[in-house]
């Protein structure tokens, strides 16, 4: 039996240093690496 996993908001690429990180759901968007603010919609569709 597997457990559901929670939401982790949207997966997206910082548009500054290219990270990948979710976005928790969090606004506004703020990469975690380098604290730059996300102000595009790059969000990575799997």
């Amino acid at each position: 039996m597997t457990k559901p996993v929670p939401p982790v908001g949207t997966k997206r690429i910082c548009s500054a240093c290219a990270a990948k990180f979710y976005d928790l759901d969090k606004r506004p968007v703020v990469c975690p690496k380098c604290a730059a603010e996300q102000t595009g919609s790059t969000a990575i569709v799997s």
